[in-house]
């Protein structure tokens, strides 16, 4: 099983833009459970109400998209104004390498190829 849990993009759109985001990538990968989180206990109250193996997606994060692992997931993804580095352990961080250094909607856009990439694409 594949879990995303996010932190709502609340400084380029409106809650309901953000979640729309997430409702075609969840659509697009048939993932069951997307988590919108807007606060640090929120998203440490997600984390340990999930299962699986935790994929911090941060620009700055220290393996590449190869190296997910296969099995259950939690995808975790920050968005423009914060990320989630301190929730991480050591090697749960991953990077998605963007052709643009741009880090706008980073989450969405590294969760989209992680899954893709996933999925054999």
């Amino acid at each position: 099983m594949i879990t995303i849990i996010t932190r709502v993009e609340d400084t380029q759109m409106p809650l309901d833009v953000d979640q729309h985001l997430w409702r075609q990538v969840r659509g697009a990968f048939q993932t069951k459970s997307v988590v919108y989180v807007s606060s640090d206990e929120e998203l440490q109250a997600a984390l340990d109400n999930s299962s699986g193996a935790r994929v911090f997606l941060e620009p700055t994060g220290e393996k590449g998209v190869n190296e997910i692992p296969d099995g259950d997931i939690v995808i975790v993804c920050g968005n423009t104004a914060m990320n989630n580095l301190a929730f991480a352990a050591p090697g749960e961080t991953y990077s998605i390498k963007l052709p643009s250094q741009a880090t706008h909607l980073y989450g969405s856009t590294a969760a989209g190829i992680a899954l893709a990439v996933r999925h054999g694409q």
